[in-house]
């Protein structure tokens, strides 16, 4: 991509996080930052102050010369099944989402707050039946964050042989950990497994009895980060006990 390329697309990033018509301002995405936006000849700023996508608490500060009545639509991802609204700390009416977006009509004030939080559970996630190969393996999220196994994370074990319950990440057992110092800060997830005991197989192709396993912990972190450590193999979808 040429430079000149690369500068028109940063200098276009704001159209993608917002838009606006009359009447209306739509946000779309949620990171740290300001925008500037005209809604009907009127100057309105808003400040989004977050640590999406580690947290799903969206603040935005609105400022304005004078009061001025407007529709304000909050992007509701498909991975968020819950979230609550505040406006200047006081818990607003849930309201129902139009086509994908939660709307709040007021006449806004300068200095008003609203506060959008999204709940972010590690959630199981399953494959198409088409998708053969993956049939009877399980997929973590948390968010807009997909997660994955690597070597790395578990030396010595192969991540074939490891199977996770899916009914337990539902059940929230699974932790989220923030580290700071971990791939430029990234929150992790650990919780428990089992690992296909490889002892009893010692000179054996078949057997007729299902094979033993033992428990474990395992470590998965954002599928972005791969291959940022050392040399390994790597796993999204890992064999589940619970299909």
């Amino acid at each position: 991509m040429l430079p000149t390329q690369c500068g028109a697309y940063l200098a276009s990033l704001g159209q993608y996080f917002y838009s606006t018509g009359v009447g209306r301002v739509w946000v779309h995405l949620y990171a740290q930052g300001t925008a500037d936006l005209n809604v009907d000849g009127n100057k309105v700023q808003l400040r989004q102050i977050t640590n999406y996508p580690w947290d799903g608490e969206v603040k935005l500060e609105i400022s304005m010369d004078h009061p001025h009545t407007f529709t304000l639509s909050l992007r509701v991802p498909d991975w968020c099944d819950e979230w609550q609204l505040a406006i200047n700390g006081v818990p607003a009416q849930n309201r129902p989402t139009q086509n994908g977006y939660l709307t709040i009509e007021r006449t806004w004030q300068d200095g008003d707050t609203l506060t959008y939080t999204m709940q972010m559970p590690v959630q199981p996630i399953w494959a198409h039946p088409d998708a053969r190969d993956l049939q009877s393996k399980v997929a973590m999220q948390r968010g807009p964050i997909v997660y994955f196994i690597e070597g790395t994370d578990h030396p010595g074990i192969p991540l074939d042989h490891i199977v996770i319950n899916s009914q337990q990440i539902s059940a929230g057992q699974f932790q989220i950990e923030h580290q700071d110092n971990l791939l430029g800060g990234i929150s992790i997830l650990r919780g428990a497994a089992r690992v296909m005991d490889e002892s009893e197989w010692t000179g054996k192709l078949y057997r007729r009895t299902r094979p033993s396993s033992r428990p474990m912990e395992i470590t998965a972190i954002p599928y972005y980060a791969w291959s940022n450590r050392e040399p390994g193999e790597m796993r999204v979808w890992i064999q589940s006990a619970q299909t």
